[in-house]
């Protein structure tokens, strides 16, 4: 071979090492996609053991009448107290165990995941006794369930802590400002909006001299509550197919209202209620549809076409005068003559969603 010259093992050496180079230093692969996954939708859950409610005809087992000469109606949702007179804001649920003594030891669990926004710890402060109030974000809603009338609070549940659904809060009980006979020991049960995040704002509104606070937001009066049992319901025949938002705003109105101002908290903070989207211009009113119990349903922004009354925010546009007559004790429209007005409770309900400190 001539000097010189690179022998053919050299070159076979060589395309060797290039090849070697070659897989060590792979052109990179797009990277694939990846759909995170849908979360669950979430769904209340019945907060204690007893599941009566969902049995045919078991509805004797599951709600605690008021005494043992009332039905079990009695301790069911809505005007059901005092013949009809007096309204009841949410269930109340029978226990289904008791210790030695006939104390109730049933727990009392979360509904949904959420956050814990008040704990009561004094009994007898409040009519709901011990009680407990925890916030919940479904169907872009903020919604409360509260537990009310219990015999313990766990220690670790304290304002701000996050709790998940199915999670014990504490053990169903009886008590109350005033006493609740032991038979009649259980849980208050209530889901629903709150009124106003400035209540403690609207009693010096409404009141010279309020009565002393000390349960801030999470007074009763500022809990708009609905039909804990209707929901649940509604929510195990939909199954998956259950939407909070739908279920809400497809409720019958009892009343229309009008409310005759540019800006609304009750729309800030409930945007998945408003049936429209938003306006290109500033509103100059709102509607919004209640129901009996002063929930707000639907919520319509208006921006023309309105004429302010000469007095007052407050106009009441439309009455359903049967759904009236089946909630009497609701006592949100009065009529008077042929005509239906708003009552101070009426007046007092759109104050929580209109009112704004200091003007």
């Amino acid at each position: 071979m001539p000097a010189g010259r690179p022998s053919p093992v050299w070159f076979c050496l060589c395309l060797f090492a290039l090849a070697a180079c070659g897989d060590s230093d792979p052109v990179p692969k797009s990277p694939t996609a990846v759909t995170p996954p849908t979360p669950a939708p979430i769904r209340f859950q019945l907060p204690t053991a007893n599941r009566a409610l969902f049995d045919t005809g078991g509805e004797p087992r599951f709600f605690t009448a008021t005494g043992p000469d009332y039905p079990w109606s009695s301790g069911a949702f809505g005007c059901v107290r005092n013949s009809g007179t007096r309204f009841h804001e949410g269930i109340d649920i029978q226990c289904l165990s008791r210790d030695t003594q006939g104390e109730p030891i049933d727990p009392v669990h979360c509904a949904a995941p959420g956050r814990v926004a008040f704990v009561n710890r004094a009994a007898s402060a409040s009519d709901y006794g011990q009680y407990i109030v925890v916030l919940h974000e479904i169907d872009q809603l903020t919604i409360y369930t509260l537990y009310a009338h219990l015999r313990e609070i766990h220690a670790d549940i304290r304002p701000q802590s996050v709790v998940q659904a199915g999670q014990t809060l504490g053990t169903l009980g009886r008590s109350a400002k005033s006493a609740i006979p032991r038979e009649r020991a259980h849980l208050h049960f209530e889901i629903g909006l709150l009124g106003s995040p400035h209540f403690d704002a609207c009693l010096r509104h409404w009141y010279k001299d309020p009565s002393p606070n000390p349960f801030g937001n999470w007074n009763g009066q500022n809990l708009l509550g609905l039909d804990p049992a209707a929901l649940l319901l509604k929510q195990n025949e939909a199954r998956a197919a259950f939407s909070l938002r739908s279920y809400i705003t497809a409720l019958p109105a009892l009343c229309t209202v009008r409310i005759h101002k540019s800006a609304l908290p009750l729309a800030e903070r409930y945007p998945a209620l408003l049936a429209a989207p938003a306006l290109a211009t500033t509103p100059v009113a709102y509607e919004v549809d209640l129901n009996p119990q002063g929930v707000p349903l639907r919520i319509r922004a208006l921006a023309s076409g309105v004429v302010k009354p000469k007095t007052g925010a407050y106009e009441l546009i439309a009455v359903d005068e049967a759904l009236e007559a089946q909630h009497r004790c609701s006592k949100l429209v009065l009529k008077k003559g042929r005509a239906w007005t708003l009552t101070d409770r009426g007046q007092r309900a759109l104050d929580l969603f209109a009112y704004v400190p200091g003007t």
